[in-house]
């Protein structure tokens, strides 16, 4: 029995290295210019040139470790679509506690890729929408 145990479990463990994150292409961010107001929650519409500028600078920033994750994607805290002057959406944009994730440029079926954040891009995107949540 105690064989059998050790197969199973030597089994399982070498199965395991199948769950791990893929990695993925960065997103492909809009220009500042074909964004015409963001739709968010918390925040609501963003309209003003000037802070639309911000987020998409800011965005443009985090572009390494895109993965696509082995397990569910996580509930965002905000979620953002970026829409052009004719009210259409061009991608989303989601934010969690310590992650970005974005369909920007992505035609991949399912959930988009995501990144991790710093504490730092955490807080200042939270700060952009008007988020209340924990930055871990």
């Amino acid at each position: 029995m105690r064989i059998a145990s050790s197969l199973l479990v030597a089994t399982f463990i070498s199965g395991c290295s199948s769950f791990t994150n893929t990695s993925a292409p960065s997103p492909i961010f809009p220009s500042t210019e074909s964004v015409a107001w963001i739709e968010g929650s918390p925040s609501g519409p963003i309209s003003d040139g000037e802070k639309i500028s911000q987020m998409i600078s800011a965005l443009k920033k985090v572009n390494e470790d895109w993965y696509y994750t082995w397990h569910t994607y996580p509930s965002p805290q905000a979620r953002l679509m970026l829409l052009d002057s004719s009210g259409h959406a061009i991608c989303r944009v989601d934010f969690g506690p310590n992650w970005l994730g974005s369909t920007c440029g992505h035609s991949k079926p399912g959930w988009p890729p995501m990144a991790p954040l710093s504490s730092d891009q955490a807080r200042n995107f939270r700060n952009m929408v008007g988020g209340k949540w924990e930055v871990n």
